[in-house]
């Protein structure tokens, strides 16, 4: 029975001389051999005894990994001492699945399945357990958490928070391939959408070699040279790499780049049909290539290429040609030439590793339409029979194009013991044609850190240099692909070479801020095409203007959806019968796309028209009451006198004392703003005034002046219009033009205060200063233009936190997506992921995460480095001890409990910087350290603390004053 096919989406490892994938493909393109041959002085000062690297049979080779001691423990949450415990091949392992799922364009995601395995813990043995220090004050449970094989793939799973299957695979050196097997039949039994599968192999110390004797498998001269005349042995490696899987349907289906396909895989065993248990059984891998074969439902004639095992050792490569002729013969034979490979040559025996680091190989030759070449082979093993089938070995890189049939190539790996595994590969299939790109694209990184975040744009920037990707496709990678850490950067684009200039070189610290403010503006902004753009783009916004539009339009004979959207629309906006819905349909959808977003406003404040918004937004009417009323206000102005409006920059008291009969104080907006309302022709020649005097004076686009007296004779009907509504509890505060004060959440309107509001000055001035009295307050403008935020700013003693604009011109979507990247990067925004759920895009291969390269090494039998320089002790917890303990003698017990805790605290944690009100959790504790924590209370004060006491108030200052109440009370 025919397998389905599975999609590899995603790609990432670690190798000798190449930190990344793309690295390790130029390696092998260029025949490198990566592997380090250590000096005399090298090995002396990494600890080899001088008996041992004299010894004419030591070899001194080794395939190092680069930065194996190093480790982000701030990204994935890990205190230094639990870092520096842990295994690194499980801290490599952990780094390597994180920038899988990046490449995949999956990281964030939940359904997500881990297979992995690592090699043998030799960090444990020769470090961990040499340090009686370490392991004593831990305890034994955080060191064989830290380091039992058991908790490779779980670990991954819960630091990155996947909930698919997570298992520990260990089948020695064909754990990673079983593992890929694994992982392809549990996504294709739907256990979970998407698998990680690889595994990681670091023997410590690196800078040593190995003594080879005579038919040993290792290399007694220090070069692997698979299938070679001159093959007498392997050199070890190490490394680790991760592959993401995805059945190929839903792969395609979602826009997720397909590196290659895996048509068909087997495991199996030996069995007892061989010399020994580590001898290779030509019977076994014949098998389950054929299987694999099978499986993929092809014939041999099919693959063109084989990644091999390719040990080079004297046995092993004999019996592996010898079974892929007899594998071939029973899958219907080879007609013509089948080239075959090992990446051992260059890079070394991988172990656990070394199955995903072939099959990573065998993607890249695929995708880069290259057979590559096996270095270091000259002449074929006489011993190994190439005239029986149609293998012969690839020395040399050929080109590998696409033709009128999918390339496919093998990948063997068999494991010490017997367990075998080959997968069957097929090229990519073709992109599908993509949607056309948007005019502007919001793009955006985020990193733990300040230096990482920089380093992230920079890699980015320079990605997008020389790939050119779409630039569609990066910010959807981007956007939905992606963790969203701490420190953000953001901009929005329309070409991808102003990326570099674009984005903000120094990223925020995004935090949730306590007080959102969303500020709507009156009538003034009014324009056909407001939201041009953004209707189209933004599926709640436009939900929200075709609700309002729907209650609306009938009563004022005009689409006001095709108003609010088209720039073209050919209507009189400035009518005050559809200017007033009209910008209250923009405000409220506006709000709603923020609320959409997940952005929630503490507090609401409009201004003249902009409170009805705000009433409506806030629960204090449902929204076709709120529609209703506001159509009435723009029809009751309409009958109203004409009249004017006049902006004034002057002070409010200054203007009242001269404002000439007639004329009323529309709106005070500032100390130093002032809006002047009556008949037009009194208005005009009071401006004139004005300006002539040098007073700057701004007649308004309103041919109708409200909050004035010549709107008395509407403010009975306005009375009754309101009175007919249903008022609701409101559901947030909103700060009113009339009183000037805060209304907290539950406030009910009514018609008196309605009818007021449309004849009495606006209190904007006040109700503003009372929002920017709230805590850290984030200033949105949710409609067209910025003014109000322009009159935030005016005012003496205002430091909003941040302030935005959501139009600052009209038919801007730029400026919707800008509102969105500023508000994500300061933390009201949770998640970019809600801006434009569901828009269509292409996952596409971006630079991962630059991991912070901090060393977290326990070195063997010698003490940890202490947190203060030795020759001095760490500084105290408590401030001027001296101090209190000659004036209060509680205080300096206390004191001296305090220090002691926080001497516990840091050799549990590690360097940790540790003050009174530091809080265990914080800084990387858990309640396993917080057993060991009260274990050692006991011990050294004789005091028992229950780990619920502890838990309450996990602090040094807390826990001191425990320890002394409960010793006081034993005295």
């Amino acid at each position: 029975m025919s397998q389905e096919p599975v999609a590899v989406i995603g790609m990432a490892g670690s190798f000798p001389g190449a930190a990344t994938v793309d690295e390790l493909w130029a390696n092998i393109a260029d025949g490198v051999e990566s592997i380090t041959r250590f000096t005399s002085e090298e090995l002396e000062a990494a600890g080899v005894p001088a008996a041992v690297y004299t010894d004419p049979a030591y070899v001194p080779v080794n395939g190092v990994l680069a930065g194996a001691d190093e480790f982000d423990a701030e990204l994935f949450g890990y205190p230094p001492r639990e870092a520096a415990l842990t295994d690194p091949q499980q801290r490599v392992l952990l780094q390597c699945a994180w920038a899988a799922l990046e490449n995949a364009g999956h990281l964030g995601e939940r359904d997500v399945a881990v297979f992995a395995g690592v090699g043998l813990n030799t960090y444990l043995t020769r470090h961990v357990l040499t340090r009686l220090d370490v392991t004593e004050a831990l305890g034994i449970l955080p060191v064989m958490l830290g380091n039992e094989k058991d908790h490779a793939a779980t670990r991954v799973a819960h630091k990155l928070g996947l909930t698919g299957p997570a298992v520990t695979v260990q089948t020695s050196c064909s754990t990673s391939l079983v593992a890929i097997h694994l992982a392809v039949q549990s996504v294709l039994r739907g256990e979970a959408g998407l698998a990680l599968a690889g595994a990681a192999a670091v023997t410590v110390p690196q800078v040593s070699g190995y003594t080879a004797g005579p038919g040993d498998v290792a290399s007694p001269d220090g070069q692997c040279r698979a299938f070679d005349s001159r093959a007498r042995g392997m050199v070890p490696g190490n490394g680790a790499a991760m592959v993401v899987l995805k059945r190929l349907d839903r792969a395609l289906a979602d826009g997720d780049e397909v590196h290659a396909v895996i048509r068909g895989s087997a495991i199996n065993n030996d069995g007892g049909r061989k010399a020994g248990y580590t001898a290779p059984s030509v019977r076994g891998q014949a098998e389950v290539i054929a299987a694999a074969l099978a499986a993929a439902d092809l014939p041999a004639s099919a693959v063109s290429y084989v990644e091999a095992h390719g040990t080079a050792t004297e046995v092993g490569d004999v019996i592996e040609v010898a079974a892929l002729t007899e594998a071939f013969r029973m899958a219907g034979g080879h007609p013509g030439r089948c080239g075959i490979g090992s990446l051992k040559p260059n890079i070394g025996h991988l172990d656990a590793a070394a199955g995903v680091a072939g099959l990573i190989k065998a993607v890249l030759a695929l995708r880069n339409e290259v057979l590559p070449p096996s270095i270091n082979f000259d002449e074929p093993n006489p011993d190994i029979d190439f005239a029986a089938g149609p293998f012969h070995v690839q020395a040399k890189a050929e080109p590998w194009p696409r033709g009128e049939t999918p390339r496919r190539c093998g990948v063997s790996s068999f494991g010490l013991g017997g367990t075998n595994a080959h997968v069957v590969l097929e090229e990519a299939p073709p992109r599908a044609s993509r949607p056309d790109q948007a005019a502007v694209e919001l793009v955006a990184v985020s990193a733990a850190t300040a230096e990482a975040a920089d380093q992230a744009r920079a890699r980015l920037a320079a990605h997008c240099r020389e790939r050119a990707p779409r630039l569609a496709d990066v910010a959807g990678t981007l956007r939905e692909g992606r963790s969203e850490l701490a420190y953000r950067s953001a901009a929005v684009v329309g070409r991808l070479d102003a990326l570099a200039d674009e984005l903000p070189r120094a990223a925020r610290r995004a935090s949730k801020p306590r007080t959102v403010a969303f500020l709507f503006p009156g009538q003034g902004g009014q324009r056909a095409g407001l939201l041009a753009g953004a209707y189209d783009r933004f599926p709640a916004l436009r939900a929200a203007v075709d609700e309002c539009s729907a209650l609306l339009s009938p009563r004022l004979g005009v689409d006001l959806a095709t108003v609010a959207a088209d720039p073209a629309a050919d209507v009189a906006v400035d009518d005050v019968r559809l200017a007033q819905p009209l910008m209250f349909t923009v405000e409220y959808a506006l709000a709603r796309l923020l609320e959409s977003w997940g952005v929630r406003p503490t507090v609401l404040i409009g201004h003249s028209l902009g409170e009805y918004v705000a009433a409506a937004v806030g629960g204090g009417y449902d929204l076709a009451d709120a529609a209703r009323l506001v159509a009435e206000r723009g029809t009751l102005l309409d009958s109203a006198p004409p009249g004017r409006m006049l902006a004034v920059e002057a002070a409010p008291d200054d203007l009242r004392r001269r404002l000439p009969a007639g004329l009323s104080l529309a709106a005070v907006n500032a100390w130093n703003s002032v809006v002047v309302g009556g008949a037009a022709d009194a208005v005009e020649r009071f401006g004139a005034e004005l300006q002539a005097e040098g007073t700057r004076a701004t007649l308004l686009r309103i041919s109708r002046a409200s909050h004035c007296s010549l709107l008395a004779g509407i403010r009975g009907e306005l009375h009754a219009a309101a009175t007919g509504l249903t008022a609701r509890p409101t559901k947030v505060a909103i700060a009113s033009n009339l009183t000037g004060e805060l209304f907290r959440r539950g406030h009910r309107f009514t018609a008196d205060y309605w009818a007021d509001h449309l004849v009495e000055t606006v209190r904007f001035d006040t109700a503003l200063r009372s929002v920017l009295a709230m805590p850290e307050p984030v200033l949105v403008e949710v409609g067209p233009g910025s003014a109000l935020i322009g009159l935030a700013h005016r005012e003496p003693e205002a430091r909003p936190r941040l302030a935005v604009t959501m139009l600052p011109t009209a038919g801007d979507e730029a400026g919707v997506l800008t509102a969105a990247a500023e508000l994500w990067m300061d933390g009201a925004l949770p998640s970019l992921r809600r801006v434009e759920p569901g828009r269509e895009f292409a996952r596409t291969a971006l630079p991962t995460y630059p991991f912070a390269r901090v060393r977290h090494w326990l070195e063997p039998g010698t003490a940890l480095a202490p947190t203060a320089p030795p020759d001095s002790e760490p500084a105290s917890v408590v401030a001027a001890a001296a101090e209190p303990a000659a004036a209060d003698p509680a205080a300096a017990a206390t004191a001296a409990v305090a220090d002691t805790v926080a001497r516990m605290w840091r050799a549990l944690l590690g360097e940790v910087e540790v003050d009174l009100t530091a809080n265990f959790f914080a800084l990387g504790g858990d309640s396993l350290l917080m057993v060991r924590l009260i274990a050692q209370i006991r011990r050294d004060f004789g005091v028992e603390l229950s780990l619920r006491e502890a838990l309450v108030q996990p602090t040094v200052e807390a826990l001191a004053r425990r320890i002394v109440t409960r010793r006081e009370a034993g005295a």
